[in-house]
């Protein structure tokens, strides 16, 4: 909660030191870089817990979670098989794929369970099979996984794809659920494009949907150009030093019919006055903390250069002694 008032009501950029020591990172090496869409699901898993049993007990998937369905069916007996679940982002294949429609219709492509790779159909035992899954509902905040990393067996490392892949600013999803007429979201608009660029992660984000974007690059934060923001971060598979070449690992879209909810101005009002004050404190209390610490680091110098001087001079009446 502290670190979404900061960065909602700050003009300055906010530490997430103690997000990193109090949350589900608390155990992992900081300095260790987490995968994009494996640290989204931390967060999401130690919100989600923090709020249970609140009124804002669903929020995370009111506003993340789509419905899919999962089916199997047998090609030589009568057995199919159907469960549904939810998902919180999407996995898209970049390799082979021009742009997000076709990344879309690879993941929907029906894969056949042949081989090694048979379906075991409980009393029938292992069966050919076709395996697939159909969208039954998107969330109105779609999250996008670019898969741009994947295992070589030759090198035994994890090595980076950045094979080109265009996304649009706007994105009609209709084609790809069951039923179109019963899907509440499927026109979407690019909110954020999270980018993997040399050693670390930048965000460009159009706060308010209306195209205007910005580029944040740890505390700084610039306005730029939507071609910046999207175009420059398509891949570029003829590029000889691919690790060094931006490309976007993950796409945020907002359904456009969900775009005043999602979007909308936060205010001092609609934050709980107990809440507001709680923080008020803990800033509060940071300031002193600073403050007693540059005081620390004051005497800490003093007591330094009072040490260096008495070095020097024993070293002034150490030379006189030999002459």
């Amino acid at each position: 909660q502290r670190t979404f008032y900061e960065l909602q009501t700050s003009a300055h950029a906010f530490c997430t030191e103690k997000l990193s020591r109090n949350s589900c990172w608390a155990s992992l090496n900081s300095f260790i870089q987490q995968d994009a869409q494996e640290a989204c699901r931390m967060l999401f898993d130690v919100i989600n817990k923090k709020m249970k049993g609140s009124a804002m007990e669903d929020t995370i998937a009111k506003l993340f979670s789509g419905r899919m369905v999962s089916h199997v069916k047998c090609t030589r007996v009568n057995y199919e098989s159907k469960w549904e679940e939810s998902f919180y982002n999407i996995s898209l294949q970049v390799k082979g794929n021009k742009d997000i429609h076709a990344a879309f219709r690879n993941y929907l492509q029906v894969e056949m369970l042949t081989g090694d790779n048979m379906y075991n159909a409980g009393t029938y035992g292992l069966q050919e099979a076709k395996k697939g899954v159909e969208f039954i509902k998107f969330p109105p905040v779609l999250y996008l996984h670019l898969m741009r990393v994947e295992y070589d067996l030759h090198s035994n490392t994890t090595v980076k794809i950045n094979d080109r892949l265009e996304f649009p600013y706007d994105l009609d999803l209709k084609e790809y659920v069951v039923d179109p007429a019963e899907a509440q979201y499927t026109d979407y608009f690019l909110h954020a494009v999270l980018v993997h660029s040399g050693s670390h992660y930048l965000v460009y984000i159009d706060p308010l949907g209306d195209n205007e974007w910005y580029l944040f690059n740890d505390a700084l934060v610039s306005k730029c150009s939507s071609m910046d923001a999207i175009e420059m971060n398509y891949g570029n598979s003829e590029d000889p030093d691919p690790r060094a070449h931006p490309s976007a690992y993950m796409l945020v879209y907002i359904a456009k019919n969900a775009k005043e909810e999602v979007l909308c101005s936060v205010t001092e009002k609609d934050i709980p006055p107990s809440l507001r004050n709680r923080f008020l404190e803990e800033v509060s209390m940071d300031e002193k903390v600073q403050i007693l610490d540059e005081k620390e680091h004051s005497v800490d110098e003093r007591e330094q250069m009072v040490d260096e001087n008495k070095k020097k001079k024993y070293s002034r009446s150490h030379i006189c002694t030999l002459f």
